[in-house]
């Protein structure tokens, strides 16, 4: 029995500290002879004292509620042999291995890249301290430290905490010292495991350096609040995950040349699904598995159908990205506590219809991707957008009746992602019409059948509309963030405006692309030195005429008459702390009520990390670079911040944009694009959406959207009489055109076909554009025989550089069973918003055609009666 216990006690050693060529000291478990313990403070500890070397001119410390406050308040430079602030040794704590728990909140802090910090096993060695060291930054980052000579740190790794210290809530700091083996935690979230024996030999810490000593608090330039320590010499075993799995999946890319369609997610909602996931030759690049409260995966009846751990690891094989579905509470802390003591995975999603339990999930494993379902949801549009932000997550989840290009659009222009749930027994042209609502994923419980509906396309196809950004407005013709030049932006096209900002010395946001006014203006120095009226004394020089440099707000009011230009405001300014520019920059946008049409984007992740925090709504994209290489670590930033990338486009290619950023949800956002070659040529080329660029008004006549114009046939005519059919073209800079374009599929239904066409455009790239499902109405008796069509003309010739075939639906899409008339709704209304019906456009069309009504009608009677003829003469 001794000896079964003795290996029991082994194999927990094993999982708990074990690691593949490292060898650990062993630890023996025993009761705590040397504890200290402080559960609250009525005044400053008798043992603790400011070391001499720390910045005592600043630092203070206070006691509320029991509570002890330690600020460090200098907003200077700290010189280094001042140990970069306050450090407050606890004389009276002197360990080996021990457990170290501190519960805490952070009040204050002059920037995100403050940190505080836990010294052990500090000594004074020829007056100085050798100390092992760990720093937590407020924005989230970490590293593991040696603290040696005089101010001397020495990093070892930076890791990222799975909690930003900003919130100002309670956190548990947790170190775990057991021989030479350090673990670190945050709210019982692993940070760091590593081994302490090489700093024993590198020259950091001397020979004298004993394997005990002090303990320490480090302060920087911010305001801790301690509401208890405690400290044991018994090493806490934790359970933890034994496999930290950053590696990335290698998603499956279907060779049919289409340029970045869609992603297809599977999803598995029985046992046959998923063995078809397994022997697939075709892989979709997600699937969504639902997890129960044992963390197994079940069906839609909850019965298990596998366990979670034996799928990713045997069926997913690192082909396909894991997604799972939780819908209670239970399910989400399974999931928690797979990826906290099973598995650490990294590259995954967390789906739920209830956005707060994707929250929960966020906030104890930040790293993951997080998915909101809608498809039952009755919010507006301009609110999912807000749900998804707060929620954290990147992706919202829309049925297919929900698949509409205007709505679709809006989401995707804000930063997020749309994906559709493609109904059972969907057929070809239900499949097209949401693929045509450019949205940037399909799930499907047969995802084959996308990826054969994929076959049906020219490789020229065009999914999605580019997302045109006016970088400065129009600089090579107006002053750069000028007013002139954002209105003439929007008037020649631009969906964005990309606009740079900071903050005067009274507190006013201004809007400049560089720190240094001289280049652009008649003036000298930084912006942030000025106030206001002293700005104003100098002008925007570089085109005339001369112009004022602008306010946010004179932005906000030139914007008023352009409803669907978004905002991109990139926060340069220096002032991110507590009151710095974010939150005057919320003030105004709050007092303007603006927030549904600005997002934000920065090089600084400290100034990412207080937007999140202070304008939860609006979505952000981070300017850093990301590339293949760096892409794991960049999901760790962007799970952290709840941000995206908005990279330079030097850093990317094809492969990158569908393979990395489009298979794992994420619409690729990129900077700056400055000739006429990168617009007509790398844009298409690659399937970029969202392109950065100084030259928007390049964009003014290409196509945005295209729609297909309803009409009714007239008493003779069948749909098979046309090979084209007319349709509208909305340029960028806002004008309608009527061109005319091929059938690509119909279904016919009662009263109606369901008709969805393509347009050719022949450019430097061809381009394919294909319209969403739109009606042609059948002639009905009761109408008057003589009623016109509104499209007329039977042409069985192609119109000019339209290349693509009518198909109409394949064998292997089931038509599915429709209301008797699917294009009006209880009340009456139309609810196929994907054609024009009879609008004013089409108005003008019949009244042109009235006119013409008498020579059509008998041109095509004519036709008609011509073709019965040589029928009847063959």
């Amino acid at each position: 029995m001794k000896r079964k216990l003795m290996i029991f006690i082994w194999a927990m050693l094993v999982v708990a500290f074990g690691k593949g060529g490292q060898t650990f000291n062993t630890y023996t478990p025993h009761a705590a002879t040397n504890e200290y313990v402080i559960d609250s403070f009525s005044s400053l500890p008798n043992d603790w004292s400011l070391y001499k070397r720390s910045d005592t001119n600043y630092v203070q410390t206070n006691i509320v509620n029991n509570e002890l406050i330690i600020n460090h308040s200098n907003t200077e430079g700290t010189q280094a042999d001042k140990y970069y602030g306050a450090v407050y040794q606890f004389n009276g704590a002197s360990f080996g291995d021990f457990t170290f728990k501190m519960e805490f909140s952070i009040e204050s802090y002059l920037n995100e890249s403050r940190f505080i910090g836990v010294l052990w096993h500090a000594n004074e060695i020829d007056d100085y301290l050798n100390s092992l060291y760990m720093n937590y930054r407020i924005n989230g980052k970490s590293a593991p430290s040696t603290i040696y000579s005089t101010g001397k740190f020495k990093d070892e790794q930076d890791k990222t905490m799975p909690i930003i210290l900003s919130d100002k809530e309670y956190h548990t700091l947790k170190i775990i010292m057991n021989g030479n083996l350090v673990s670190h935690y945050i709210d019982d979230n692993l940070i760091v495991k590593y081994d302490t024996s090489n700093r024993y030999t590198n020259d950091l810490l001397t020979e004298q350096f004993p394997l005990n000593g002090k303990f320490g608090l480090l302060v920087n330039k911010c305001s801790i609040k301690i509401k208890s320590i405690k400290i044991s010499d018994v090493p806490e075993i934790m359970e933890e995950s034994n496999l930290n799995d950053e590696e990335l999946v290698t998603t499956y890319q279907d060779n049919n040349d289409l340029t970045n369609f869609p992603t297809v997610v599977a999803d598995i909602t029985n046992t046959q699904e998923l063995a078809t996931l397994k022997s697939s030759q075709k892989k979709p690049s997600n699937a969504i598995l639902r997890m129960d409260k044992n963390q197994d995966i079940v069906d839609l009846a909850n019965v298990k159908m596998d366990s979670f751990e034996n799928i990713y690891t045997n069926i997913l094989q690192k082909q396909i990205i894991p997604i799972v579905r939780v819908e209670d509470m239970e399910s989400a802390n399974a999931l928690i506590n797979f990826l906290r003591y099973k598995h650490d995975i990294l590259d995954m999603a967390v789906l739920s219809s209830n956005p707060e339990l994707v929250k929960i999930v966020k906030e104890a494993r930040s790293r993951i991707r997080g998915i909101i379902s809608f498809e039952n949801s009755h919010l507006e549009i301009p609110e999912i957008v807000e749900t998804l932000n707060k929620n954290y997550a990147t992706v919202a989840l829309f049925s297919e009746d929900m698949a509409k290009i205007s709505d679709i659009y809006y989401v995707q222009a804000r930063f997020k992602t749309v994906w559709v749930n493609v109904k059972e027994n969907a057929n070809f042209l239900e499949i097209s019409n949401i693929i045509n609502s450019s949205c940037y994923g399909l799930v499907a419980n047969d995802f084959n059948k996308i990826y054969e509906a994929y076959l049906q396309y020219d490789k020229s196809a065009y999914p999605h509309p580019v997302f045109n950004v006016a970088h400065r407005g129009l600089p090579d013709s107006y002053n750069e963030n000028s007013i002139s030049g954002i209105i003439a932006a929007m008037n020649s096209g631009a969906t964005h405006l990309e606009l740079d900002c900071y903050l005067t010395t009274d507190n006013r946001v201004v809007i400049m692309h560089d720190a240094e006014i001289g280049r652009t203006t008649n003036g000298e120095g930084n912006i942030e030195n000025y106030s206001l009226e002293e700005l104003r004394q100098y002008k925007l020089d570089l085109f005339e005429p001369y112009e004022d440099i602008p306010l946010l707000e004179d932005v906000i009011k030139a914007m008023q008459d352009y409803k669907d230009v978004v905002l991109i405001l990139e926060v340069k300014s220096s002032k991110a702390g507590v009151d710095g520019i974010v939150k005057y920059i919320k003030e105004i946008i709050q007092n303007y009520d603006f927030l549904t049409r600005v997002i934000f984007i920065s090089f600084n992740l400290d100034i990412i990390g207080r937007l999140k925090t202070m304008i939860p709504e609006c979505p952000t994209a981070y300017l850093g670079a990301i590339n293949a290489t760096t892409f794991a670590s960049g999901l760790t930033i962007m799970g952290q911040y709840n941000t995206i990338y908005d990279t330079s486009q030097n850093n990317v290619n094809k492969n990158f944009n569908q393979q990395f950023l489009r298979d794992r949800g994420y619409i690729g956002w990129f900077w700056t694009f400055e000739g006429a070659a990168q617009i007509e040529l790398t844009v298409p080329t690659n399937g970029y959406v969202g392109i950065t660029n100084d030259i928007a008004d390049r964009y003014a006549n290409k196509i945005k959207f295209i729609r297909g114009i309803s009409f009714t046939l007239g008493a003779n005519q069948n749909l098979e009489d046309f090979n084209t059919l007319k349709l509208e073209i909305e340029t960028y800079n806002g004008n309608l055109n009527v061109v005319e374009g091929l059938i690509f599929s119909y279904v016919e239904k009662e009263n109606y076909y369901d008709v969805i066409c393509s347009y050719l455009v022949n450019e430097y790239v061809d381009k394919t554009y294909y319209t969403q499902s739109f009606p042609i109405y059948k002639f009905n008796q009761g109408d008057n025989d003589s009623s016109p069509s509104v499209n007329p003309s039977v042409n069985n010739s192609t119109s000019q550089g339209n290349v693509s075939t009518p198909i109409e639906d394949s064998p292997s899409f089931p038509q599915t069973s429709t209301p008797l008339n699917p294009s009006l709704d209880n009340n009456g209304d139309s609810n196929n918003n994907h054609g024009f019906e009879f609008d004013t456009l089409n108005i003008i069309l019949l009244v042109v055609n009235c006119i013409l009504i008498a020579i059509n009608g008998l041109f095509v009677t004519l036709n008609i009666k011509n073709k019965k003829l040589k029928k009847e003469r063959k």
